[in-house]
């Protein structure tokens, strides 16, 4: 649900984000512009976040997702106001996706289960994201506004925040190790 939440959130915004801007009456240059702020905000957190996973992951899952959301609703409340400080602040939940990725390795138990941890959370999370992204599109054309669009999409961030939390971790994922695992789960160790 982690995934598939994320990348609703991220085909969206990336699909959507100069529309918005377009639509509260930006030029399309600068609309343009304010999503490559979005995806240039996205280059710091994917690099950072990986490597905080373990110090705190909590408090990095709150930062990843409730940072987008305030973007969004600032985006849909003020959209003239400060617009590069909300692409900013979405472009830090397009990062998070480092994150997530941190997290299906350090989940599984072995190396043979992060690969079917990722192809089922791959596989599902992306289906999920088509229909989500056909969902705000149809949302748009029936309410004639992006913001219904922005409000779905904060509530996908903080459904991000739910499905992180959920998200079962072991005693590694706190305690740095030398290893992505065990050295009992090693290949070759026995």
């Amino acid at each position: 649900m982690l995934f598939a939440a994320w990348a609703t959130t991220a085909f969206g915004v990336m699909s959507l984000l100069p529309s918005f801007y377009r639509e509260a009456g930006i030029d399309p240059a600068t609309a343009g512009l304010l999503l490559g702020i979005a995806a240039a905000a996205w280059l710091p957190a994917a690099a950072l976040f990986p490597g905080w996973v373990r110090r705190a992951p909590t408090l990095l899952l709150v930062v990843a997702t409730v940072t987008p959301a305030l973007g969004l609703l600032g985006l849909s409340r003020y959209p003239q106001t400060v617009p590069w400080l909300w692409a900013a602040a979405i472009g830090v939940g397009l990062g998070t996706l480092s994150l997530i990725l941190s997290l299906i390795s350090l989940c599984a138990p072995d190396p043979a289960s992060v690969t079917v941890l990722s192809a089922t959370t791959h596989g599902i999370g992306y289906a999920l994201a088509g229909v989500g992204v056909a969902t705000q599109s149809a949302l748009h054309l029936w309410s004639g506004s992006w913001a219904p669009v922005t409000w779905l999409l904060a509530g996908l961030c903080l459904l991000q925040l739910l499905a992180g939390a959920a998200v079962p971790r072991h005693p590694e994922v706190v305690t740095p190790r030398r290893g992505p695992w065990p050295s009992h789960a090693r290949r070759g160790s026995g």
